[in-house]
């Protein structure tokens, strides 16, 4: 009978320890549902006030450690019903074991440049990308192969954060159609690696007050058959004062330059530089334990042509369930142009999540 109880134990131990072992490699997996109900009343277009449901996106996500010093992350997107798979994200991560307390990323991923590009827009309460970043960099941010390093090094009372960016030198951003579909730009040679580094100083003002600002720096070949190059910086500030789970007030924002080399045909060289500049501005306020709202302000000059320009502003209210496996978002907006056109879109985004990787709020 002893020999049998002994045996049980044994078999016992076995199978937790096997169902440790898969709970541990095993990654969470999630997927966040992004649909939108919309409508704008912008002329000439061919839904001029017609009310529109769209699947936005369906972002599926794989995260989990490979061993006690590196994780993965991979995060595939479908822009529509009708759209391929997309790799949004997909890199490994050295959080620990390097020298000087580094880490390292590789893989496809958005890059530090600015605060706002490295999130995801479920975490938005504006719920739309910056202007100056669609401009600049396409529908889904900067983002490309590369190999970062960086570090979290004490400085006083404050933290000082670095980042340097090996790219592979694809500056010229993600565009995707009507269906959702990838528009890949035909290129006849491939643009020159590129570098992007962020320095950023968080520090608390009081106990429940945080700031963080950092200064960004980006340089890489646009047009690989002329051999023309673009240099950006970039600002960012973010305050938020949080006394508790139940109110936060939240301030962030954002100015980028681009300066570059395009084609001129009135030049004798066949070139020019130019300069162009954009910026985005929140403030997002949590006045309930589920409820926020808030006001921004959105403005860019062309990424080819400084005369051209787009301004937006508006306001956006936000409602989460208990945690936030659900969230709704409402969106009022208006945009102007050079061509003095004016139209407003007004937007109720609904996200969901399954797995433990959520919806949350900026």
């Amino acid at each position: 009978m002893l020999k049998i109880q002994s045996l049980a134990v044994i078999i016992s131990l076995i199978i937790c320890t096997i169902t440790y072992s898969q709970t541990t490699v095993n990654p969470d997996i999630s997927v966040i549902g992004d649909m939108r109900v919309s409508i704008h009343d912008q002329k000439g277009t061919d839904d001029y006030s017609k009310l529109d449901l769209a699947l936005h996106e369906i972002e599926i996500a794989a995260n989990g450690y490979l061993n006690p010093f590196t994780r993965a992350d991979v995060f595939l997107a479908i822009h529509g019903p009708e759209a391929s798979i997309e790799i949004e994200e997909a890199y490994m991560t050295i959080v620990r074991g390097l020298p000087l307390g580094l880490q390292m990323k590789a893989g496809q991923y958005l890059l530090d440049f600015g605060k706002i590009n490295t999130q995801h827009p479920h975490q938005w309460s504006w719920i739309e990308r910056p202007l100056v970043y669609q401009v600049m960099f396409g529908n889904d941010g900067l983002r490309d192969v590369s190999l970062n390093f960086s570090g979290q090094y004490p400085l006083g009372k404050s933290a000082l954060n670095l980042s340097a960016n090996l790219m592979r030198g694809h500056i010229g951003g993600h565009h995707h159609n009507d269906e959702g579909n990838e528009v890949v730009e035909e290129e006849e040679a491939r643009p020159d690696l590129g570098i992007c580094m962020r320095s950023s100083i968080f520090t608390m003002l009081s106990k429940f007050t945080a700031f963080d600002f950092g200064i960004s720096t980006l340089r890489g070949e646009v047009d690989p058959n002329e051999n023309h190059y673009a240099t950006m910086t970039a600002i960012d500030f973010k305050l938020k004062w949080r006394p508790d789970s139940y109110r936060s007030l939240t301030f962030i924002g954002e100015a980028l330059q681009n300066r570059r080399t395009v084609d001129d045909e009135d030049s004798p060289s066949g070139s020019k530089d130019i300069t162009s500049y954009g910026g985005f501005f929140a403030m997002d306020y949590q006045f309930r334990k589920r409820w926020d709202s808030g006001v921004f302000v959105d403005y860019t000059q062309g990424v080819n042509d400084s005369d051209e320009n787009q301004t937006g502003y508006g306001i956006f209210a936000g409602f989460a369930l208990v945690e936030e496996t659900t969230r709704f978002g409402l969106l009022l907006r208006r945009d102007d142009n050079l061509e003095n056109v004016q139209w407003n879109t007004a937007l109720l985004q609904i996200l969901w999540s399954l797995g433990p990787h959520k919806p949350h709020k900026f």
